[in-house]
């Protein structure tokens, strides 16, 4: 091939390799970078460990130990259809909860005026009786009752937003409130005037960008 060839063909392969390269200019990048930007002016609330009492404002003893005994293992064991623990499930678990207790604590406390709360394991399909669904404790209940037993709040709203319907926190809570858990809607909450109101919301809900 002769030299101004060998040069072209050089160029364009250096072309295309540049085009390749992450653009921040590309939507997914800029909102991304978005993101980033939201997270640096947040206030950041340091998580803590959940008691064991804490857990049984809502779990009895039993899932509380059954969870505890499934941890220290070295592979993955079934504690409930489709949930499973492993090594650092029981404390992972401990820190989610603390993490929301926490940030539940602050917001009360009036220290700061909302928070959201990233943390795994997920917590609306566990029940009170049994761990399900990727959820091992249900951290939004257990929210909920320590504002009623620690703070003395009469009326707390929990608004579940998911893809799939959050089946044990609307069993947890169906026989003391009697109400529907479709019926929590905006016209609903307003009437209601909770006086703190308590979002779980799984990820799956959130779109896929299309133009990612």
């Amino acid at each position: 091939m002769p030299a101004a060839e060998q040069r072209d063909v050089a160029e364009l392969g250096a072309r295309e390799s540049r085009d390749r390269r992450p653009d921040p200019q590309r939507p997914a990048a800029r909102r991304v970078q978005q993101w980033l930007d939201v997270l640096e002016n947040l206030h950041h609330v340091a998580a803590r460990e959940a008691t064991v009492d804490e857990l049984e404002l809502v779990h009895p003893t039993k899932l509380v130990d059954a969870v505890q005994a499934a941890s220290p293992s070295s592979g993955p064991r079934w504690v409930g259809p489709e949930a499973r623990a492993s090594a650092g499930s029981w404390e992972a678990s401990l820190v989610a909860i603390g993490g929301l207790l926490e940030a539940v604590e602050r917001v009360v406390a009036g220290e700061i005026g909302n928070a959201f709360v990233g943390c795994r394991p997920p917590g609306h399909h566990a029940t009170a009786e049994q761990a399900m669904g990727f959820c091992l404790f249900n951290g939004v209940a257990i929210a909920a009752r320590y504002l009623q037993s620690r703070h003395g709040l009469g009326r707390v709203a929990i608004v579940d937003w998911d893809v799939h319907h959050g089946n044990s926190t609307q069993d947890i809570f169906y026989d003391g409130y009697r109400l529907a858990f479709e019926q929590i809607v905006a016209p609903a909450v307003e009437r209601f005037r909770p006086d703190f109101i308590l979002v779980s919301t799984g990820q799956g809900a959130a779109p896929i960008p299309s133009d990612a």
